[in-house]
């Protein structure tokens, strides 16, 4: 798989993307492109390089591991496993929120 983010052609990411936990089940690369407000957030990540992605879920083991599906997805992509942080209990449980931060981790 080409290195996706170095290709990115959107203009700009949006910052929060919400996505029903079904559109992603079970989260894979193919899945994450597939998806056209997804695709569009992925893209423009590349252009951030500074950014953190955030991956926010909803409590318990099934939207942890959704959300861990969601972020190795990502890494098989090319975004490097530092820029992204799992956020548990930060969302609803039929729910997983993107959104970009700046700097270390948000901090």
């Amino acid at each position: 798989v080409a290195f996706l983010f170095a290709c990115a052609q959107a203009s700009a990411a949006a910052d929060t993307l919400t996505l029903a936990a079904g559109d992603l089940d079970p989260p894979t690369a193919a899945r994450l492109l597939a998806h056209g407000p997804l695709r569009v957030f992925v893209a423009g990540l590349g252009a951030s390089g500074d950014r953190i992605v955030r991956i926010r879920h909803g409590g318990g083991e099934v939207p942890a591991r959704r959300a861990e599906g969601v972020r190795d997805a990502l890494v098989a992509l090319g975004l490097p496993s530092a820029r992204l942080e799992l956020m548990p209990a930060a969302a609803g449980a039929d729910e997983i929120i993107l959104e970009t931060v700046s700097g270390d981790k948000g901090r």
